[in-house]
């Protein structure tokens, strides 16, 4: 578990038969010998023999007539004998007890200064209650009551920390148990760390405590990351494959940034971007440097269109500006003297309609109605003039029956052909789909059409002329 670390630190333990610190251990004068009634002392032999001792008395024990020290016990300790006063005086066989007792009290002192001070109370508890067990069968003379009352006190104190730390882990255990299956990799391996830095911060607990507790704990940590690495192999895994499926990407927007079939290479830069869309993420910074690249190759291939795009509206307004001429040159010839010749005209400026090419779509319409509009009106005012013409010419040459009715039929069939097939290829010139190749094959058949009716009606018009002639 590479986030963590591997284990707390374990309970302190004394050495097998140390009561206390080294330095704490009681010190002063020899122990008296209790099977012979003789004790050692620290004084220098007396020259004559001892008399018998009267009884001395204290308010922690007292010297019987035979030199026996007793200690009176209080209400917590029963009363025994813990040496003689063998060749020592009273006062300082008292004395040498009283100095035990009081080494006693200043270790007391020494280890609740300790715990006091102390964050992880619960490691003094066996020093505790070590240093009770001592000064219960300590041969010394003092207020043991007192003493025996402190240090328990001090030992409740320590066990009800020690209580409360244990119900704190406890409470850590339950926490990351909860987070165990949680699928927030980032805020729950946070939370995690913060509850394995506060359960080092409580410190150990006696050691089989301290282990049943750890190994719950860390079960808990090891099923998290257990599971948030192998979502991590998971994620790297689909992070590949993403990143294998976005070059492929890169590559055929790529090969599509030069091309001019803007309706086809548009529909294939539209799907491109939605596989990419579901390709997923490629990973930090690579995902990025793809996109990058992707998004580089579609901007050359739309900037591409919006240039042809201008272009191409450009020339659409060039052609309406000489359509605009053309339809101004019709409505002219509407005066004129010479309809025959102002008909030619009218074919001439017919013929040069077809070879302008497409105008805006919005205006081609009304724009074709105005050219054909003047064009008709020329026809219409040479057709009114003719049947006085007629009957001047059918009094000088026969023509055939029927054929000026025929050539202007025809003149209106190639007229309103004609602009069929302005208007397709209007549309075929905006069209960006699969159906502009159907058009061009429409506009290909009028074409040859409109061909065959303009040399029939030249041919009409030949032996027209003829005739008259």
């Amino acid at each position: 578990m590479s986030d963590l670390d591997p284990q707390p630190e374990g309970p302190e333990e004394q050495p097998p038969g140390a009561i206390g610190r080294p330095e704490e251990r009681l010190s002063g004068g020899p122990e008296p010998d209790r099977g012979t009634g003789t004790p050692e002392t620290d004084s220098a032999p007396s020259a004559v023999p001892p008399a018998p001792t009267p009884p001395i008395s204290t308010p922690w024990g007292f010297i019987d007539e035979e030199g026996a020290v007793h200690i009176r016990g209080g209400r917590r300790l029963g009363e025994r004998v813990i040496g003689k006063i063998g060749r020592r005086t009273p006062e300082a066989v008292l004395a040498f007890y009283a100095e035990r007792f009081a080494q006693l009290e200043r270790r007391a002192n020494r280890l609740e200064t300790e715990i006091r001070s102390a964050k992880n109370k619960a490691r003094y508890l066996r020093r505790v209650s070590e240093l009770i067990e001592e000064v219960t069968h300590a041969d010394a003379l003092g207020d043991f009551d007192a003493l025996l009352d402190r240090l328990e006190r001090l030992q409740d104190e320590v066990r009800a920390f020690e209580k409360t730390q244990r119900a704190r882990k406890e409470e850590l255990c339950a926490l990351a148990e909860s987070l165990a299956d949680s699928t927030d990799w980032r805020g729950t391996t946070e939370k995690l760390k913060a509850l394995q830095s506060e359960w080092k911060s409580l410190g150990a607990l006696p050691r089989e405590q301290e282990q049943e507790l750890w190994k719950r704990f860390r079960a808990a940590l090891d099923t998290f990351f257990r599971r948030r690495d192998e979502d991590r192999a998971r994620r790297k895994e689909q992070q590949e494959r993403a990143r294998a499926t976005k070059i492929d990407l890169c590559e055929q927007a790529e090969a599509l940034a030069e091309s001019t079939d803007w309706a086809a290479a548009a529909g294939q830069h539209a799907a491109l971007m939605a596989a990419w869309k579901a390709a997923g993420w490629a990973g930090r910074g690579e995902d990025e440097r793809l996109w990058q690249r992707f998004r580089a190759a579609r901007q050359r291939f739309f900037e591409r269109r919006k240039e042809d795009r201008e272009r191409r509206r450009r020339e659409l307004q060039e052609n309406k500006r000489l359509k605009d001429e053309l339809c101004e040159q019709a409505e002219a010839l509407e005066g004129a003297d010479d309809l025959d010749a102002a008909c030619e005209r009218v074919k001439e400026l017919q013929a040069r309609w077809k070879e302008i090419g497409p105008v805006p779509r919005k205006e081609s319409e009304a724009q074709w109605k105005r050219f054909r509009a003047a064009c008709n009106r020329v026809f219409e005012k040479a057709r009114r003039q003719r049947p006085r013409r007629r009957r001047t010419e059918d009094s000088q040459a026969p023509v055939a029956p029927g054929s000026r009715e025929n050539i202007e039929r025809l003149r209106e069939s190639i007229v309103r052909d004609q602009g069929h097939l302005d208007r397709w290829r209007r549309a075929v010139g905006e069209r960006e789909d699969g159906t502009a190749e159907a058009l061009r094959a429409k506009i290909a058949e009028m074409e040859r059409q409109l061909a065959a009716k303009r040399e029939e009606l030249e041919r009409l018009e030949r032996e027209l002329r003829s005739a008259r002639d």
